[in-house]
């Protein structure tokens, strides 16, 4: 097998069992054998590497008529891997079986360099809050850390929520950042699915972010609207681009990662909407009373009037829900008035009242923001149509 992904649609991970070996009509047991094992149906394959010593000690067996049928693989893996390995300047914590025993990490030079060094979530906290640097999601498992604007390094984020680097890459930094990685170097969970060794290993280029997604959505849209209707939905948008770079998925589940990503979010999709031209826009229709109207539920009017929209409230009942979650997270107020807020948010998002992981909110808004903005094109698109 040359891929960690099972017919069934989880992944594999190595793990050690007993792996029976036919050969000649007879049965041969290696314990402690480096299994692939998937983590949602436990089917199992054996990786050629650890096929390829079996195949070794048998041959030797038949040639010495030996009748013994139990073996200890990890005797074998000791006498057979003896290659030069990969070093760095700050000795890391790996387990050299994930590069034998893992599809597609062996190479025929520079022995170790794709094997994986797990960390803690909290080793890319300097990363995203550092002046210095940067980092970027360029898929949901799948990123980059920059310094000084320039690439570090890549890195992946498995099933189980460590983050991966390979012990080759991390060789290459600078002795004072190997250091620093290692604070937060953990054992191997021998599990390396994830965009990254996608990407990486399998070439499978990955798709973009949930939240990239949503900001291309949102692009699409106020282009719809400036070019089909001369109308400027957003306000000193050069600046977005400096905010956007803000809107990633939180590291981890803490009210504090939540505000930092909640606050940058409604200053993009709310904040920045422009009242004028939303307005003048409207002027046309002299039914409507413009007066104290502004922001979201300015949009919802133009939405309504000029796109005509039946639903826009409802449409639109994510960027109210971001508003909303922007006060619970950003302001001054009773503990229960701040509950009142998020369980208000989490209900008109499909989510049970008493929902605190912020992870699961986070994900189900950017999802219903997503939803939310392809429902607007789709009516620029209509509308378009219903014009020829």
């Amino acid at each position: 097998m040359n891929t960690l992904k099972c017919d069934c649609g989880s992944n594999f991970v190595l793990k050690k069992d007993i792996y029976q070996y036919n050969k000649g009509g007879k049965e041969y047991r290696f314990h402690n054998c480096n299994v692939l094992e998937c983590v949602e149906c436990n089917k199992q394959e054996v990786f050629y590497t650890a096929k390829q010593l079996c195949e070794v000690v048998l041959e030797d067996v038949e040639k010495k008529k030996i009748e013994h049928y139990d073996y200890d693989f990890e005797k074998i893996k000791s006498t057979f891997l003896k290659d030069d390995y990969i070093s760095t300047d700050v000795e890391f914590i790996y387990d050299k079986d994930d590069y034998y025993f893992i599809p597609g990490l062996i190479r025929s030079w520079n022995t170790g360099f794709l094997t994986p060094v797990f960390f803690n979530i909290e080793v890319l906290l300097k990363y995203a809050y550092h002046p210095c640097y940067a980092l970027e999601l360029g898929a949901n498992t799948l990123g980059s850390i920059y310094k000084n604007q320039e690439h570090l390094i890549q890195f992946g984020i498995n099933p189980n929520g460590k983050v991966i680097m390979w012990l080759g890459d991390i060789g290459k930094l600078e002795f004072e950042e190997q250091y620093y990685l290692r604070s937060e170097n953990i054992q191997s969970d021998h599990n390396i699915y994830s965009e990254f060794y996608e990407a990486e290993i399998e070439s499978i280029w990955a798709d973009l972010s949930n939240e990239k997604k949503l900001l291309k959505n949102r692009m699409v849209f106020h282009e719809l609207a400036l070019t089909q209707l001369n109308v400027s939905i957003a306000q000193l948008e050069p600046e977005t681009i400096r905010i956007a770079s803000k809107i990633k998925r939180p590291l981890f589940s803490s009210e504090d990662a939540f505000a930092e990503v909640i606050i940058p979010m409604n200053m993009l999709f709310v904040e920045s909407i422009n009242n004028k031209p939303l307005k003048s826009s409207l002027k046309q229709f002299e039914n409507i009373d413009l007066k104290d109207k502004k922001g979201l539920k300015l949009l919802e009017l133009w939405l309504t009037n000029v796109l005509k929209i039946q639903d826009a409230s409802k449409i639109i009942s994510p960027l109210f829900v971001l508003y909303d979650l922007r006060i619970a997270m950003a302001h001054l107020q009773t503990e229960e008035r701040k509950e009142e807020l998020i369980s208000f948010g989490c209900e008109r998002l499909g989510l049970n009242i008493n929902e605190r992981d912020f992870l699961i909110i986070f994900d189900k808004l950017i999802e219903a923001l997503d939803e939310m903005y392809s429902s607007i094109t789709n009516s620029f698109y209509s509308m378009e149509e219903n014009r020829r």
